[in-house]
């Protein structure tokens, strides 16, 4: 069986009719798959990607940058209480509040979550937001994890979570073949996924800083953007796989 660990927005969704093609790929050999979306979606917004945008309902799903975990049963989401228990020991949602207030030219993306806050960001000031708020966690014992994506969505997560060690834990408990394991994804968020497994589809539309990251790894690099990227990769690996 492949565990196919896929970041949506940028890597799944982007070009419909490569969509369509993998949908029916996957669909196809859907005994063989072990389908689970990794994204910086909340559980809303991933439902909605199912019934708009087109994509096949997972196995399980990743959400809010790895802070939360679902296993999906006859359609339902069923949050895994265990992974939350596991991240949210040393969080402080409002430290993490009261540093930002001291970091100028932040947009809140207007979210509540939990185990996860949010901002839109100059991406200009990508790399000095980081630093301000480095420093501010350093000085105020903050645990917390900056994640920047496309250099202007800011998440904060837990200090022990991202998508690469959410991913871990699933794959861990539920006893999948880690060697059959595959990651795929476009952007800086995806580059926890890579560093976790040793398998990977790079889609040819992705951020350079994410293609930097994979050079001289065992990685797939494909020439084709989006989902097709995804199907080129997945036929390269089944290959290798038989």
């Amino acid at each position: 069986m492949i565990t196919l660990i896929s970041d949506v927005d940028g890597t799944l969704l982007g070009d419909q009719p490569a969509l369509n093609e993998l949908n029916e790929f996957i669909s196809a050999n859907r005994k063989d798959f072990y389908l689970v979306y990794a994204t910086g979606r909340d559980v809303t917004e991933m439902q909605r990607g199912l019934f708009i945008e087109g994509l096949l309902m997972p196995d399980a799903a990743i959400l809010s940058t790895g802070s939360e975990i679902y296993t999906v049963k006859n359609g339902a989401f069923l949050p895994d209480v265990q992974w939350e228990n596991v991240i949210s020991a040393l969080w402080d949602k409002n430290k993490v509040e009261e540093a930002a207030k001291k970091v100028d030219g932040l947009i809140t993306q207007g979210k509540s979550e939990k185990l996860k806050v949010s901002y839109f960001i100059n991406p200009s000031e990508a790399e000095e937001v980081r630093q301000k708020f480095g420093k501010l966690f350093s000085e105020n014992g903050i645990k917390a994890k900056i994640i920047i994506s496309h250099e202007k969505y800011l998440d904060i997560i837990p200090e022990n979570c991202d998508k690469g060690k959410a991913a871990a834990f699933l794959v861990n408990k539920l006893a999948l073949p880690l060697d059959s394991s595959i990651v795929a994804g476009d952007s800086e968020n995806d580059i926890d996924l890579f560093e976790s497994f040793c398998r990977g589809i790079v889609v040819g539309n992705a951020h350079n800083k994410l293609k930097l990251s994979a050079l001289n790894k065992d990685f797939y690099m494909s020439g084709t953007d989006y989902a097709a990227g995804v199907l080129e990769g997945l036929r390269y690996y089944m290959q290798r796989l038989k």
